[in-house]
């Protein structure tokens, strides 16, 4: 996967996700994935921030590894948001 797919894949987040109306926001570090699973918008807020966060680091080739981790936990997010099944989600990095 490249930067420009990795793009594509988050707009498509982006946009499912900018229906709710909510803003970007970081998680409370200090919560656990499970606890944020349970406050929908505090989850989407985060996922949108992940996209921001991905597509900043896009523009610095030395942080490809870390826009493929966040890649994933922000897979999981949409996941957890019952966006997307785990088939999907692999569609998606193909």
């Amino acid at each position: 996967m490249n930067k420009e797919d990795v793009r594509e894949i988050i707009s498509i987040y982006e946009t499912n996700l900018s229906t709710h109306g909510i803003k970007p926001a970081r998680m409370d570090t200090g919560m656990t994935l499970f606890e944020l699973a349970q406050e929908e918008d505090r989850l989407i807020a985060h996922t949108l921030y992940l996209c921001n966060t991905i597509r900043t680091l896009l523009e610095k080739p030395e942080k490809f590894n870390k826009v493929n981790r966040l890649l994933g936990f922000l897979q999981a997010c949409v996941s957890l948001l019952n966006l997307y099944t785990v088939d999907d989600l692999r569609n998606h990095n193909r």
